[in-house]
């Protein structure tokens, strides 16, 4: 049965893949969005909202996908990128057990399907263009919330969603975390421990 249902997503998967590449070469002017690629965000929002996965994101699906009413967390990644693997689990999980908040999509840096015209340019209006990988990039109403580079864990990423999102409670904060300040007083130390919660 896990087979099928897999060997199903990739088929799926592909035929997204497909129309939106096919989409985006013949589509008249850049940018517009055609039939097909409609149909390959309606298919690719599909797969996400079904199986709670995390979805492929590219400059022919994005605007689509940040127009969302949930919340958007975009992992900025590269193939080569160790540490992009690493927190594949974490996204996966996160994708899971915050599926009536949050979407989580995987944009790939160095695709040829994803151009400084798209997501790239509105991750430099938006003044967010990732400077190292992974990068995560929280959107809420189209508009970026926050971001984290680098490797992140589950807690703290569930961390990070519950203090940014608006209206989002349900995931209880970790016990022992503190916060680090920095002071400005020269007889202190440079930088101490300033609370633990209970």
């Amino acid at each position: 049965m896990k087979a099928s249902l897999y060997s199903s997503l990739i088929l799926l998967s592909c035929i997204s893949s497909l129309l939106s590449s096919r989409a985006h070469a013949f589509s008249s002017r850049p940018g517009q969005m055609t039939r097909n690629n409609r149909r390959a965000s309606i298919l690719t929002l599909l797969l996400s909202s079904k199986n709670d996965i995390v979805i492929e994101m590219d400059d022919s699906n994005y605007a689509g996908i940040l127009r969302q009413d949930k919340a958007v967390l975009v992992d900025a990644c590269a193939p080569w990128c160790g540490p992009c693997k690493l927190i594949e689990p974490v996204l996966k999980s996160c994708a899971q057990k915050w599926s009536n908040h949050v979407l989580v999509a995987r944009f790939d840096m160095e695709s040829p399907n994803n151009s400084m015209k798209g997501l790239k340019m509105e991750f430099i209006l938006q003044k967010v263009m990732p400077r190292s990988l992974p990068s995560l990039i929280l959107f809420q109403n189209g508009k970026v919330v926050t971001n984290w580079n680098g490797v992140i864990s589950e807690e703290e990423l569930d961390e990070l969603l519950v203090l940014n999102l608006d209206g989002v409670t349900g995931v209880p904060k970790r016990k022992g975390v503190g916060t680090v300040n920095f002071s400005s007083r020269l007889d202190d130390d440079d930088y101490m421990l300033s609370s633990l919660n209970d």
